[in-house]
């Protein structure tokens, strides 16, 4: 844990729980600022001070950014609570910064919620994937089920967890849910955002409520009236460890750099064209993703041929956040790697909970995985 040393927009203390290694750093934060202070209205970029750093830069990652809004219907308050993602990066070893959002102007006070990884900059190292692990819930009393492809990866001192919301209990649309979650460490303990689909009163963004992990359970008592939706996407750090840097790792020569270029004169579908750099693995951990694409929608797939250099990467799987062009919706990418080099298949499929033919926006980290043991 560390607290922040100061901030340019006038936000309260701001604390950390914190994972750090020389090439890349987990942060964990909920925290509140206000958008009508002279200090906010007169950032360009809100920027955090805080004690030294592991890397001194980093390449994007996403804080997710929920404003309150709350309606009476029928004798009782709904929750019409939504946000969108800003871009977080690392600027030096001492600042971390955040995109100023200009839709959030006149929304209140905003919640601030970052539960990711930044991957040092321009540092490549051979990418390694990480073995996945199911996840089901146990309800008690009553809890939604898990979509079927909702995993988790489980590290010493930190997990990466994607969560996505399956069937709605019958009768259970507006109780608490609570359950028991499968292979989901007791350590783990974060008030955390579920994207939760559209929204009545706020149509050009994502519906957000707040679900609490503790001691292996997943706690949910209020949500907003459409509450399907995407569920959780971070990465989360276990326990209370501040971090141990370890020594200063070499640098690998490019050839066994991860980096997977698509361009739209190489897509397979046209009606998906996609125009994006997949690159940076650093270490045991990541790739970053930055570019745009047509979303073929999520019960739809769009597929791409691999450059020379891209066919070096290994099978495997990542997710990342993005944020729609068509407002400030949020949304999960899924991507499949056929790039081993012995396959014939020299491609790659995805897939997009946004809306089918909507442009979409990527910008942040992906753990990369394959199905299989730890």
């Amino acid at each position: 844990m560390f607290n922040a040393i100061g901030n340019n927009f006038g936000a309260g203390e701001i604390r950390f729980k914190s994972y750090q290694q020389p090439t890349y750093v987990i942060l964990n934060t909920r925290f509140f600022m206000d958008p009508t202070t002279p200090e906010y209205q007169a950032a360009d970029v809100l920027e955090i001070t805080v004690p030294k750093l592991s890397i001194d830069r980093s390449a994007n990652s996403v804080a997710l950014i929920v404003f309150r809004d709350r309606r009476q219907s029928y004798g009782s308050a709904d929750s019409y609570d939504a946000g969108s993602a800003a871009r977080s990066w690392i600027k030096d070893d001492h600042t971390i910064c955040i995109e100023k959002l200009a839709c959030m102007e006149g929304k209140g006070k905003l919640c601030v919620y970052i539960y990711s990884m930044y991957i040092q900059l321009n540092q490549g190292l051979p990418a390694e994937r990480h073995s996945k692990l199911a996840l089901n819930v146990t309800p008690s009393p009553i809890c939604c089920e898990f979509y079927r492809d909702s995993f988790i990866v489980v590290k010493e001192k930190w997990v990466f967890l994607y969560i996505g919301k399956g069937t709605t209990p019958s009768g259970g649309s507006y109780q608490p849910w609570e359950g028991v979650v499968d292979n989901l460490p007791t350590d783990i303990q974060a008030i955390v955002p579920f994207y939760g689909g559209n929204n009545q009163y706020n149509n050009n963004y994502t519906s957000i409520s707040e679900v609490t992990l503790k001691a292996g359970k997943y706690i949910h008592p209020y949500r907003t009236p459409s509450n399907s939706g995407t569920g959780i996407f971070g990465y989360f750090v276990r326990g209370d460890n501040q971090g141990e840097v370890i020594p200063d790792i070499p640098m690998a020569d490019d050839v066994t750099r991860c980096r997977l270029i698509i361009k739209n004169e190489e897509t397979m579908t046209s009606s998906y064209e996609a125009d994006f750099v997949i690159e940076g693995c650093t270490g045991p951990i990541n790739v970053g993703v930055v570019g745009k694409f047509v979303s073929p929608g999520v019960n739809n797939y769009a597929g791409y041929n691999l450059n020379e250099q891209s066919k070096k990467i290994p099978g495997g799987s990542f997710s990342v956040v993005c944020r729609t062009n068509a407002g400030h919706k949020l949304a999960i990418y899924d991507a499949f790697s056929y790039s081993e080099l012995n396959n014939s298949q020299r491609n790659i499929t995805c897939r997009c909970s946004a809306a089918r033919y909507e442009e979409v926006e990527v910008f942040d980290t992906s753990v990369y995985t394959y199905s299989g043991t730890r």
